[in-house]
């Protein structure tokens, strides 16, 4: 406080309202492959049209991964995915632009880009410019064409027409190949060192190709179109288009690219696929601080060293919860059910063999529609399975079980792979593993929440390590503004005073049976304080779910007084 010389006022404000607010509840991640769309990096997405205007198409070698999401989505709204690809074998399809030796060449080899900003072309002694595909995948091998509308062809056709209209373009030997092109362009090259790429696109049917963009591309790093943006070919395209990425060879000045009509593209490949590319997917995740996400999806990723990272990730993290599967081959297509309950118990014993109470494993498959392939598919479960974590955190509360029949009926589900009856449940549910079954009239329902601890305690169920992480994850978060605050009791009181509502609230809905925080001079001892150390102790009573009914009917003789049996 500042020392008065001569009389006066000062006003100060001291802010004691600070509360604990929660987080988001519902954030999943998932790492995959895609037919095309942005490799190794987290893509926020928020419905399955959404995902699939980013991703393309399921196809014979991404359904399980698309219907993942799209199972997860159709219950919940926010998935981070990651499309995993090789960066030895992945490739984008492309095409060269040359200033002589023919207009433009096509590469079979393609080219891997990641990251357009970092990356550095190629060129050989006439190429001008190299076009190619803004993602790796065989999909633009097809898909795809590329054109380039050079000033001189540019300014032949605006004077042809200025003199005889379009109709002498679409005759003229030399230009008519670039008429119904050049008619739909508003703005064209003014001087020598610009030109005009065009981008097709194949449409549904197969057979129609559609103009999908048009860019306005400058060979110097300054030019500007008449509205004012930047038209240099690598910064118009490469920010901007949805479908390709163009690289300008500043090495050629002054020397202008040979005119081509869209010309499909080639040599994309979608790579190899290992263990250790949907690894390093999943390590994008490895930062709390970084990326907020609350479920941490398993899907088709069952082989031993992928499950027991995914399962690893959300048990170093400690604030989100991982769903694996059983592998398709334990429960589809398995001579019998009980082969199948055998299989998936020792898949959890003997090949991961997991200890956590960060994860659950689920033991079944899905039978889906694919309306993209108009097919029936086998999908893992816990996409589903995660969306209703999801879904039971939106519409009761994150400690609530996420199964049976109130808030646990799966979705758009033809058929499970396996319907374990109450013998094969009971071992299944044994070995920590959560079945999926159908009950008829009822649906398809997941039936059984516990986690991977095979210690009976609290936190071997679900609902219980979900309402810790909820908790955990807010007080947390509102503790970082104790930090740097004087050690006293005053800073101690606030900080209760802070978490006492919070946990209030929980109480009344349902979460903890009681509780209590104590940061008394018992737990921030003196060398506690002197180490620069802040304690606290908080109680909890978790309200535990009803999974075991028992309802007995007793008969009586008649004129029993029924008070009296109370």
């Amino acid at each position: 406080m500042p020392q008065f010389l001569s009389p006066g006022v000062q006003t100060n404000e001291i802010d004691l309202s600070t509360s604990v607010v929660a987080g988001a509840t519902s954030v999943a991640c998932y790492v995959g492959r895609a037919i095309k769309g942005p490799i190794n990096q987290r893509v926020l997405v928020t419905s399955e049209d959404y995902f699939h205007q980013i991703f393309g198409n399921p196809n014979d070698n991404t359904y399980q991964d698309f219907f993942t999401v799209a199972g997860f989505l159709s219950y919940g709204n926010a998935l981070y995915f990651v499309r995993a690809v090789d960066a030895a074998t992945a490739k984008c399809a492309d095409l060269s632009a040359m200033t002589t030796g023919g207009p433009a060449v096509v590469d079979t080899n393609g080219t891997y880009v990641s990251d357009w900003t970092t990356f550095v072309p190629n060129f050989s002694a006439n190429e001008k410019y190299k076009f190619m595909a803004n993602s790796v995948g065989v999909y633009a091998n097809t898909t795809i064409q590329i054109g380039l509308l050079s000033y001189a062809t540019w300014n032949a056709i605006t004077t042809l027409v200025s003199a005889s209209g379009w109709g002498a373009v679409a005759t003229s030997p030399t230009l008519s190949g670039y008429s119904n092109y050049a008619s739909k362009i508003e703005y064209g090259p003014i001087s020598s060192d610009e030109s005009i790429v065009l981008v097709q696109t194949l449409q549904p049917d197969g057979v129609t190709w559609d103009m999908a963009e048009t860019w306005l591309i400058s060979d110097t790093k300054t030019a500007q179109d008449v509205f004012g943006n930047n038209i240099y070919c690598d910064q118009a395209i490469n920010n901007s288009s949805h479908y390709i990425l163009g690289f300008n060879n500043a090495g050629l000045t002054g020397v202008a690219a040979q005119s081509f009509v869209p010309t499909t593209i080639n040599g994309g490949a979608d790579g190899t696929y290992n263990e250790a590319d949907i690894v390093a997917g999943y390590n994008l995740f490895s930062n709390p601080e970084d990326t907020s996400v609350n479920y941490i999806i398993g899907g088709s990723h069952t082989t031993t060293n992928t499950a027991a990272a995914i399962l690893s990730l959300a048990t170093t993290r400690a604030d989100c919860f991982a769903l694996i599967d059983v592998p398709q081959s334990d429960v589809v297509n398995v001579a019998d059910i009980s082969t199948a309950v055998s299989n998936c118990i020792d898949y959890r014993n003997f090949v991961l063999n997991p200890n956590t109470t960060y994860g659950a494993m689920y033991c079944n498959w899905l039978y889906v529609y694919d309306k993209y392939n108009d097919i029936n598919r086998w999908i893992p479960s816990s996409g589903h399975v995660a969306g209703i974590y999801a879904y039971t955190a939106n519409v009761s509360d994150a400690w609530f079980a996420p199964a049976g029949l109130n808030r646990g009926v799966l979705k758009n589900i033809i058929k499970l792979a396996i319907n374990p009856s109450k013998g094969y449940r009971d071992q299944l549910y044994q070995a920590q593993i959560n079945p999926i079954v159908s009950f008829p009239g009822q649906g398809i329902v997941v039936w059984g929440q516990k986690t991977l601890s095979p210690k009976p305690s609290s936190f071997d169920r679900v609902n219980v390590r979900l309402l810790f992480l909820y908790m955990e994850i807010a007080i947390a978060r509102a503790a970082k503004f104790v930090v740097f605050e004087p050690n006293d009791s005053l800073t101690q009181n606030i900080f209760k005073n802070m978490v006492i509502p919070f946990l209030e609230d929980i109480k009344g809905r349902r979460g903890v049976y009681n509780y209590m925080v104590d940061v008394s001079a018992k737990v921030n001892t003196p060398q506690r304080v002197d180490s620069n150390q802040f304690w606290a102790n908080i109680y909890i009573q978790p309200v535990r779910a009803a999974e075991f009914i028992y309802i007995q009917f007793i008969a009586t003789k008649t004129g029993v007084d029924f008070s009296e049996l109370q």
